[in-house]
């Protein structure tokens, strides 16, 4: 990957992982929806981002413009692996009362099927 491409596809992934780290640290919760592309999207960011990290370590080491720009990154990236588990938790916690929802909507109608004649 050329410098000027890699430097490049840095900066888009930068800014699109800070985009993302924004989107996550607003999102208010159970009661929000990340949709499931947010999460695509941003695997494939931080793919793009270190990929292009690996690149310029190995061809631009002595840049200090291209240092910064990775310690930006870095940076990103580490935020975002600090939110990660408390988005995991509260999408498990949402799933739960999903579930618990479903098991009683299927309760009811077993129990509305069982007394059908007596409604």
């Amino acid at each position: 990957m050329r410098d000027g491409l890699a430097i490049e596809n840095l900066r888009d992934a930068d800014r699109a992982l800070g985009a993302s780290l924004h989107r996550l640290r607003s999102w208010s919760g159970p009661a929000s929806n990340f949709p499931q592309q947010g999460f695509s999207t941003l695997r494939r960011e931080i793919v793009r981002a270190g990929d292009a990290m690996r690149s310029l370590n190995h061809h631009a080491p002595g840049d200090p413009a291209v240092g910064k720009l990775i310690t930006e990154c870095r940076d990103h990236l580490q935020q975002i692996a600090q939110i990660l588990p408390v988005v995991h938790g509260a999408l498990q916690a949402r799933r739960d009362r999903l579930k618990a929802g479903l098991d009683h909507l299927q309760t009811v109608a077993a129990w509305a099927d069982a007394n059908r004649e007596s409604l």
